[in-house]
């Protein structure tokens, strides 16, 4: 994964991305299926915590 894409979970696939294009290309190199792609508008998490 380079810099325009960045895996944030692992039970749920939450990636932050450039667009949906990216999260694409990632999923076909590598091997696993992509068949729905969310857009997630906020997170509530240790890392956005004020």
């Amino acid at each position: 994964m380079g810099p325009e894409l960045r895996r944030r979970r692992q039970d749920v696939c939450i990636y932050l991305a450039s667009d949906e294009g990216a999260i694409k290309k990632h999923a076909e190199l590598s091997g696993f299926p992509a068949t729905k792609i969310t857009e997630i508008v906020e997170v509530i998490d240790p890392a956005t915590a004020g």
